[in-house]
Order: C-alpha cells, then structure tokens, then sequence
C-alpha cells in the first residue's frame, strides 16, 4: 500500500461520531492508514488478522440465520416477482376486457345509430306514400265529382227527352184515336170493326209496344252497368249522328237490331242462351235487369 491508493481523509474522531460506522470499521481504517505510512507494520497486520478472526467466529455463528434470512428473501423476492407478474397479467386482462366493452359499446351505439336511421326512413317513406294515396284518392275524389256533375247533367237531359217522347208517345196517340173515330164515322159498322182490328193489332205489335216504353224500362237500360253510351254511340254512327239519347233508342229500336249496349253485354248472345225472351220481343239488357239478375241467367258461355 502506498499513500497514493488513500482517497478518504476523515480523521479517527469523525469516523468514531459517525452512526452508520462500527468500531470494526473503525479500526480497520485506522490499520489501512498505518498500512499506507508502514507497509511492514506488524501491528496493523495483527488488528487485521484479529478482527478477520473475530468476523470469522461471527460469520460462524450467524451463518445459518443469514444464510435463512437470504433464502426468505429470495423466496418472498420469487413471489414477489410471481404476484408482480400476476398483477401485471391481470392489468393486461382488465385492458383487454375495457378494450372489448368499448368496441362493444361502440359497435352497439352503432347498431342502435343504423337501426334508428332505418326506422326514420322508413316512417318518412310510408309518410311520403301515404300523401301520395292521399292526394292520389284526392284526385279520384275530385274525378268523381266532375263525373257525377256530368251524369246528373245527363240525366237531366235525358229526362228532358223523355218527356218530350212521352208527349210525342200521347201526341201520337191522341192522333191514332182521331184516326179511328173518323174511319168509324167514315165506314159501315162492318168497315169500322175492321179498321178497328187492324189498328188494334198494330197498337199490339212489337215495334208499337217499343215506342210505348214505360219510363222505368227506360231507366233500367240508361242505369245498368253493362250500358256504355260513350261505346254504344261509337259503336253506332247513325245514332251518333242523329242526336238520338242512346239509351233510348237502344230500348226502342237498338235491341231488336241486336246491337250491343256495352262491350260487356251482348244481346245476340243473350237473346241466344235464353230462347224464351227471344221468343217474347223483349228488350234483352231490360229482361236481364229486370228479371234475369234475380233468376241469375247467364250473361257469359
């Protein structure tokens, strides 16, 4: 040793005052000293070898209790490092599972966000229909209306050219009576009961009992769903240009020339399939809405 290698320079008295130093410390810096000055100091080496003997007897001694204590330690150090990782594990699993509650609640906001814009859309869109319908059954309404101005315009017509038959029908009438009166002044009774037999036998023939139509017969054939007078007129040119109510002269004059009311209705087919009106005269789409509905005839093959 030499005093090069002495890096401390706390005198005996401070080192003695100090809590931390024992009095083997103490004396060993006092002999590492005497080494650096001395370094054959006999009595350095023996205080060396002295305190060596006694550290010895004490390591003896207290060997096993350090020697336990150092394994107890090294035994709570393991468990402490197996909780540490323990602990660590669990902090990773709690990460996790925030992690996953997350995504979870964000994809349930998600889901619940979509599934209420879909439910909006769909109430805007069955709103959006059901104005439509609305304005649409609106229209039809407004149609509906313009329609039945039109019918009851048409019908006051039509019941104006009814009575202007009727009074042609009595007009014509009172006229044949005169006729008869003045053959039966003009001719024996003989003559007179001929003529009078003739005319009768004219007032009962066919084409006299159709221009003798009685009012509801007229009706029937103007309100029954298988009478068209838009088809029926275009259908027919000269009754278009004649100006005739098409209903009427349907009644009168139509039905026997079997000509077709509507595109529903066909008189040669129904005068076909039910020999008895045939054979009676009768107006075929007046039998059917007046008799033939109710015995439930056949309007189709």
């Amino acid at each position: 040793l030499s005093s090069d290698l002495r890096h401390h320079q706390v005198s005996q008295e401070e080192l003695k005052l100090h809590p931390a130093i024992n009095e083997w410390a103490c004396e060993v810096y006092a002999a590492m000293i005497e080494f650096a000055a001395d370094p054959d100091s006999t009595r350095a080496r023996d205080t060396l070898d002295s305190i060596r003997g006694e550290f010895e007897k004490a390591a003896d001694a207290l060997g096993a209790t350090f020697y336990d204590q150092d394994e107890r330690t090294r035994h709570v150090s393991a468990q402490a490092s197996s909780l540490a990782e323990a602990n660590r594990n669990l902090v990773a699993e709690r990460d996790d599972l925030l992690s996953r509650l997350t995504m979870e609640r964000e994809a349930s906001a998600e889901r619940e966000a979509a599934e209420q814009a879909a439910f909006a859309a769909e109430v805007a869109a069955r709103q959006q229909s059901f104005a439509e319908r609305l304005a649409a059954l609106e229209h039809e309404r407004e149609c509906l209306q313009l329609s039945l101005a039109a019918l009851e315009a048409r019908l006051a017509e039509s019941c104006a050219d009814f009575d202007r038959l009727a009074a042609e029908k009595d007009r014509v009438g009172e006229e044949a009576l005169e006729i008869i009166n003045q053959i039966a002044e003009r001719y024996t009774v003989e003559t007179s009961r001929k003529v009078r037999t003739i005319v009768s036998r004219l007032w009962a023939s066919r084409e006299m009992r159709s221009r003798l139509a009685a009012p509801e017969h007229y009706d029937a054939i103007r309100n029954s769903v298988f009478f068209d007078p838009k088809f029926y007129l275009s259908a027919n040119a000269d009754v278009r240009a004649s100006g005739a109510d098409p209903a009427l002269h349907y009644l009168l004059k139509g039905g026997s020339e079997y000509r077709d009311p509507g595109p529903l209705f066909s008189t040669r087919g129904y005068l076909a399939r039910n020999p008895d009106v045939a054979e009676a005269g009768m107006n075929a789409l007046l039998h059917y809405e007046l008799y033939g509905r109710q015995e439930k005839r056949r309007l189709f093959d």
